[in-house]
């Protein structure tokens, strides 16, 4: 991957199509539009674009001019349509070639969380020492490098010094692994380049890596969350890439979903049984998890609560087909199994001999001449009991857990937890004898089960030894108490001394439990969920080895906010583990992989080719063996001499060449490319070129220009303000806006909000209930069309009574290191009046796609509709940081010191900007302006200061971000500007000699709470009196600042910033006469009579071909 190409080159594309929940897309409908600098259009669809695995693709595009190239792409998801826009860069000439070589998509759950970046580099302007920075989240746990590391912020950079050989630097790189967060996008770079009278070299673009969530498997499933909460397994995996999971649809039916790509996409197999029965519960066993069984048929049970009957169905994966249909296996005369309801379980396993047996549970006293546990000997067709009637459980069996299990000489172990008494506990079935222990063994004591968890118990075989394993969850769903215990059992013994797979933890509440074992590495797999209430909680896993048990660090499989229940692991495998668990809200059925194993067994032929992903590929004549093993991506060390018939071919040029020969007369060197600059005048060292001037479409680094809107918005619903001239592309520009009225503690009728909707209209938005009146200023800055910023609002509404904190998804992903965002205000739909406790909101980016909104107190009536403004700069030198503070109970002002608060030694506040939110601690209301409302400013030693009027035993909690442009690229001037009390509007100057160009300068507030980027602190004590501490802030003219609130009681201070956008200047470094040309020679050719001798050395830098015809 690279960001900048030369005209003519091929530009190869990555496209990562994910779905509503993060999930891989595949096939996906893909629509390219390519549009180059001279606006000529290139549509792609599916047809031109390769799908390269699930949800990454990849297109080619032929680049033909220099300048930008911007790409839209839309994507067909299944849940709707999905938009994105990128972009890269086409030169004839550029210092460096910078290739990446790493992952578009990756999946931490399933592969090793070790992902690798290889750079290759290629210098156009010499061979000095290079510096190179590359800039990663400082989340990624970095290693396998030779950079130095540091954290800076909320970025790591890595720092090399590398230097060129004949202008190729050898590959160098890194690895790094990432939080286990998902879904998830990250940003690499952009790569930065120093060398030694040369200017800095910056990429053209970041890098995206998209982080590959647990999957939804099926979204009609039960909304009983009892029919989840069995402690038998559903899951089953045939192989590495086909998964079976069965569950009780919305109709209470039988049905199954299948994966043919190790659990990347799903497909519906549809319902097993076509009855008018209501199913309750289910199991399955796949017959190979027994020990010594080979059958790869599926076998599955069931439950009905209306006839209180099981039943029995036998399913082929190979075919996808029912071999023995829904059988009823009871007596045959239509009698029950007694009471069997929503908190029962049911179970099914098979014998090492290939008998079946189907256990559940009464919830009343036993009824009937039927055993609550059933065998066939004829593969399902026929049932009878085993053992006697009451031999299990006796008169009450009550709602218990039940695990059935193989165990060697044909015997059956009953797992059982005893919801009554908190025991669990075991029987052993012998099949000569026809009988059951007489009496319970116990396993453990005081392990509590909970009626809203039930069955909190999980059994797997291991088929080497023939030993049981069993996980349990002792006080289910208790904060303090529960933990995930492990138990094993011999054929003789239990042993109950084994290490809590996890002991109890403060703040955790642990729900369900499952287990199961991967038979290769001979490690046991258990999984488990917890959170810090029992309705929230994640999934997570930890190993062990077998032969000692000693658990690895937890590992992470999902992260959300979701009710997971009802966890399922399948129970042995050589290849691949995959959990699935149900959501309750809403009711789907999610999956991941817990473990996944390559295949490399298999024999090469005479034309088979090993390849890696970095174009290095041997082609072998002989046979490798089922021992050999093949790993892509990875060199094989051969230790034959290569003969002359040996060819050696590299991607690059030859980076040597050592001639014991001189050159001949015939030899000729020839420039391939030069550039000429024929000038009309001559230049001097000091003479500048103004490029301010210039198109805004010309250049993607012109500067913005700006254009101020102003009048009153006094209509219910929204203000239409008209952009005129339009603007040249809406997703270019952003809009910030002031206001300032005359109401207090009118919550619905005063607030406001505003986004620009296209690029002729930015709409100020009010209630839908009768308004007050409210001046406006808003200023419009428009980039250029071939600017690389981005801008974007983002909306959501908050319900009555809804939630405090919500994130919100972005409809397009940024680079949080570069972009800004800002409260752009909310409207209240209701007649609400006062304004305190939910009137404040906090605002701020929380990760690449999401964003955070916070209040105190959720509205008690609603709807109430928010805004923020976000602008990702791009392709500028724009660094950003964002952070949350508090002004402390009974203080009135918090000050942050740059290099111990935020990074750096101090902010420049002559190219920083500054955007506050906040909310105060307290649910009184209305809130009184002197304690409850705040100013904030970068003071003159680049220190972020915050303060109210008067202090209050109440605490102030402020989100910050901090945004410092490029070096020449704005001009800005901080200051408090305060009006006396009776004083509502005047004016001050800048500094003398100071002055704007107004064409492309604004003057804004610091503070965006409560609405409006014009806020401040005032001294007034009148409860909800907001008009007295806002303000319109315009320029009235190149020297002049403007300041208007509604009200003039009481005094009021601003924290204001003044951007100046200054021109782009070019600096020609040397005199140019009237006839200088300056020309670049770059690749040199060199044609050569001679031949190369024995002395010659040909060395290269990357991967080779070889072709051998002797035997490894």
């Amino acid at each position: 991957m690279k960001s900048i190409y030369k005209p003519g080159e091929l530009a190869a594309l990555d496209i990562v199509v994910l779905n509503g929940t993060g999930a891989p897309v595949c096939p996906a409908n893909i629509t390219m539009q390519i549009t180059d600098p001279n606006f000529s259009l290139t549509v792609l669809s599916s047809d031109n674009v390769i799908q390269s695995s699930c949800g990454l693709y990849l297109a080619n595009y032929p680049t033909t001019i220099a300048g930008n190239y911007t790409i839209n792409i839309q994507a067909e998801t299944g849940n709707g349509i999905v938009n994105f826009a990128t972009y890269f860069t086409v030169l004839d000439h550029y210092d460096y070639d910078i290739i990446r070589y790493t992952d578009s998509k990756i999946d931490p759950f399933t592969d090793p969380n070790e992902f690798d970046v290889d750079i290759d580099i290629t210098s156009f302007v010499g061979n000095n020492e290079l510096t190179v920075h590359e800039y990663v989240p400082s989340s990624f746990n970095v290693f396998n490098t030779d950079a130095v590391i540091e954290t800076i912020g909320n970025q790591k950079v890595l720092t090399w010094k590398k230097t060129p050989q004949d202008g190729f630097v050898d590959t160098f790189g890194y690895s790094y692994s990432v939080p286990l967060v998902t879904p998830e996008l990250y940003t690499l770079g952009k790569m930065q380049i120093d060398q030694s009278g040369i200017p800095t070299f910056t990429e053209a673009r970041n890098w995206f890596v998209a982080v590959d969530p647990h999957f939804i498997i099926d979204t009609s499933v039960t909304t009983n969350d009892d029919r989840w909460q069995d402690a038998a397994k559903r899951t089953v995996a045939v192989n590495g890439t086909h998964i079976y999971t069965f569950f009780i649809d919305l109709e209470q039916d039988i049905a199954y979903r299948y994966s043919t790509n190790g659990g990347l996409s799903w497909n519906y197999g549809g319902e097993l049984e076509s009855s008018s029965l209501l199913f309750l519960g289910l199991a399955a066993w796949y017959e190979s998890d027994t020990p010594g069984r080979t059958s790869k048929l599926i076998h599955i049970a069931a439950y009905d609560g209306g006839s209180d009957s099981m039943y029995y169905i036998k399913f082929d994966p190979t075919t996808s087909t029912i071999i023995t249909p829904l059988t009823n296996i009871g007596d045959g005369s239509g009698n029950a199994f007694g009471t069997l309801d929503d908190s029962g379980n049911v179970s099914i396993t098979v014998s090492t001999n290939g008998t079946l047996y189907v256990g559940t549970v009464d919830n009343a006293n036993p009824s009937t001449n039927m055993a609550r546990v059933r065998a066939s000997i004829d593969g399902g067709t026929t049932w009878v009991n085993a053992g006697v009637k009451l031999s299990i459980w006796g008169s009450d069996d009550g709602s218990d857990s039940v695990v059935l299990l193989p165990l060697p000489s044909n015997n059956i172990l009953l797992v059982s937890l005893d919801v009554s008494a908190d025991v669990l506990r075991s029987k052993v079935y012998n099949s000569l004898s026809d009988t059951w222990d007489s009496t319970w063994t116990t396993i453990d004591t005081g392990v509590a089960d909970n009626t809203a968890y039930d069955h909190a118990v999980s059994g797997t075989v291991d088929k080497v030894t023939g030993d049981v394993y069993v996980t349990a969850v002792p006080n289910v769903a208790a904060v303090t108490t529960s933990k995930v215990k492990l138990y094993s059992y011999n054929g003789a013994s239990w042993n109950t001394s084994l290490p809590d797979v996890i002991g109890t933890t403060t703040g955790r509440a642990f729900v369900d439990t499952s287990l199961g074992i991967d038979e290769d590495a001979r490690k046991l797999y258990v999984i488990y969920n917890y959170g810090t209430v029992a309705t929230s909680t994640n999934v997570y896993y930890k190993s062990s080895p077998i032969s000692s048990i000693s658990w690895e660090n937890e590992k992470q499989l999902t992260n959300s906010t979701s009710n997971f229940r009802g966890l399922s692991i399948n129970s042995n495998t050589e290849e691949l583990l995959y959990a699935d668990f149900f959501n309750t809200d809403p009711n789907q059925l999610h999956g991941t992989t817990v473990l996944k194993k390559p295949l490399n067994k298999e024999i090469m032929k005479i034309s088979d080719s090993i390849s890696t992903k970095k174009t290095a590929s041997r082609t072998l004549s002989e046979t490798l063996s089922a021992s050999d093993s093949i790993f892509g991506a990875k060199s094989t060390t051969l230790t034959e001499t290569m003969s002359i018939s040996d060819v050696v071919t590299t991607k690059k040029p030859l980076s040597i060449i050592t001639l014991s020969e001189t050159l001949s007369i015939s030899d000729s060197i020839s420039t391939k490319k030069y550039t000429s600059r024929t000038l009309s005048e001559t230049l001097v060292l000091s003479d500048v070129i103004d490029a301010a001037k210039t198109k805004p479409g010309d250049d993607p680094d012109t500067r913005p220009k700006v254009r101020v809107l102003t009048g009153t918005s006094s209509s219910t619903t929204s203000t239409d303000v008209p952009i005129t001239p339009s603007l040249e592309d809406a997703t270019k520009a952003f809009a910030m806006c002031t206001f300032s009225h005359v109401s207090q503690d009118r919550h619905s009728k005063t607030f406001r909000a505003w986004e620009i909707t296209s690029a002729s209209n930015l709409r100020i938005y009010a209630s839908t209930a009768s308004v007050d009146s409210v001046d406006y200023v808003c200023n419009i800055i428009e980039f250029g069309s071939a600017s690389t910023v981005k801008g974007q609002t983002s909306t959501f509404t908050q319900s009555a009574g809804g939630s405090t904190t919500v994130s919100t998804p972005l409809s397009i992903p940024v680079d949080i290191a570069e972009t800004m965002e800002w409260y752009q205000g909310h409207v209240h739909n209701q007649n609400d009046n006062g304004i305190g406790t939910y009137e404040l909101d906090r605002v701020r980016l929380t990760s690449t796609t999401n964003w955070e909104w916070k209040v105190i107190t959720a509205p008690t009536t609603g709807p109430q509709n928010n805004i923020l403004g976000v602008l990702d700069w791009n392709n500028l030198n724009v660094k950003v940081q964002r952070g949350t503070t508090t002004i402390a109970s009974s203080t009135t002002s918090k000050t942050l010191t740059a290099g111990t608060d935020f990074t750096g030694t101090a902010a420049d506040r002559s190219r920083s900007l500054l955007f506050v939110s906040f909310v105060k601690e307290s649910a009184t209301s209305p809130f009184v302006p002197n304690t409850s409302y705040i100013r904030a400013t970068i003071d003159s030693s680049g220190n972020l200061v915050f303060t109210r009027n008067t202090s209050e035993a109440t605490v102030i909690t402020i989100n910050w971000t901090l945004v410092q442009l490029p070096v020449d690229y704005a001009n800005i001037r901080h200051g408090v500007h305060t009006q006396s009390s009776g004083t509502a509007n005047n004016t001050f100057d800048l500094t003398l000699g100071d002055s704007v160009n107004l064409a492309r300068s604004f003057v804004i507030g610091t503070v965006c709470t409560p609405f409006g980027c014009g806020s401040g602190s005032s001294s007034s004590t009148t409860g909800g009196a907001i008009d007295r501490l806002q303000a319109t802030l315009t320029l009235d003219d190149a020297d002049t600042v403007r300041v208007t609130r509604g009200d003039g009681t009481d005094s009021f201070s601003v924290g204001y910033q003044v951007i100046e956008f200054l021109p782009k200047k070019r600096i020609v470094t040397e005199t140019l006469s009237l006839s200088d040309k300056i020309s670049t020679k770059t690749v040199f050719k060199r044609t050569l009579s001679e031949t190369l001798t024995a002395s010659d050395i040909v060395s290269t830098n990357t991967g080779k071909t070889r072709n051998l015809s002797e035997t490894l």
